[in-house]
């Protein structure tokens, strides 16, 4: 009997009768917001509501809840954010750690608010879908597409802090994929791509990076070598240029790079060597601009994308065997390193 009289006055209070007391002496004790430092631990702590909506406003870091006893299963709230359940009292657990529960409960009949859900998807064609997510924190964050088509799918995500981001889409036609990633700090990028044909795939490395530029020259000598840059560290390496000035055997220097002490072509490449390749002004990445025995040599080395290195960049030159006088030298470059 007593139940009856507690659901007739639940019905009221969230009926039209209940609607006209909110008008006429406001919504107090209707709803309420619980604002919880996740830095004190808590163990089943009891908060007393009698109501039936429950909505996670937000939550930093893990915590559960149960619903009027203690020996009910616990609701994991980073992955519950709405609950909708008669209850006169909740209980909350979690270990200390960094950042805030706000928790915001109600009635249901009376007080409706909406909430952060997953996003689901499911429909035959999707046309352009522009995700934009600015946080300071983000834990994972899987993307699953399946398509027979796919337009446009740009991503762009500002965060201090950046979790897993697993990808996997399959479809039968996908257009361009731009992603642009600008990090401190970035793991590992792992790329599975499997297509009937492909046109292009363009990787290219902002380093956010110390800019280090600079001309030098130096007298080389028969077996000799001289390195104008070694830089210890990681950085990039954008383009070089070597000019051997007109002299007896000027055509036998030989210029290299090195990146993590890992030469890009033969170290013993001399300019004769180039020019008998057929490298001139129209070749990519070596250009020989200009070429004569004994004459003046110009060669710049300029790849399309910067070549990034892990631990050493060497940009040296090697007066080879023959060089019977001085050849004097000047090379210019421009790689970024990291600070």
């Amino acid at each position: 009997m007593l139940n009856e009289i507690v659901d007739t006055i639940r019905s009221l209070l969230c009926g039209q009768y209940g609607r006209k007391y909110i008008q006429n002496y406001g919504a107090g004790g209707i709803y309420a917001l619980y604002e919880l430092d996740l830095s004190e631990t808590r163990t089943n702590e009891r908060f007393e509501f009698d109501g039936d909506s429950i909505i996670i406003q937000e939550i930093d870091n893990s915590a559960s809840l149960r619903l009027n006893s203690v020996d009910n299963a616990p609701i994991d709230l980073m992955k519950v954010r709405w609950i909708s359940s008669p209850y006169d009292k909740f209980y909350i657990t979690n270990t200390a750690s960094a950042g805030d529960l706000k928790i915001l409960v109600g009635h249901d009949g009376i007080f409706r608010s909406g909430s952060i859900s997953p996003i689901d998807i499911a429909t035959n064609s999707i046309g352009n879908l522009p995700i934009n997510i600015a946080a300071n924190s983000i834990g994972n964050l899987p993307v699953d597409i399946e398509a027979q088509t796919l337009g446009n799918l740009d991503v762009d995500i500002a965060a201090s802090s950046l979790g897993n981001l697993p990808v996997d889409i399959k479809a039968s036609t996908i257009g361009n994929i731009d992603v642009d990633i600008a990090a401190q700090s970035i793991g590992n990028i792992d790329f599975d791509i499997s297509a009937q044909s492909l046109s292009r795939v363009k990787t290219q490395l902002h380093y956010g990076a110390v800019e280090s530029s600079q001309t030098a020259s130096e007298t080389i000598s028969h077996d000799e070598t001289h390195d104008f840059v070694d830089y210890d560290g990681s950085g990039a390496f954008c383009w070089a240029t070597f000019y051997a000035a007109a002299v007896s055997e000027s055509h036998k220097i030989a210029p290299y790079i090195l990146i993590d002490n890992t030469a890009i072509y033969p170290s013993a490449f001399m300019m004769a060597n180039f020019n008998s390749h057929g490298y001139n002004t129209n070749t990519s990445p070596v250009k020989l601009l200009n070429y004569a025995v004994d004459g003046d040599c110009d060669l710049i080395w300029i790849p399309p994308y910067p070549i990034p290195f892990d631990s050493n960049l060497k940009i040296r030159v090697y007066g080879a065997q023959g060089v019977g006088k001085d050849v004097n030298v000047t090379c210019s470059w421009f790689y970024q390193k990291l600070t």
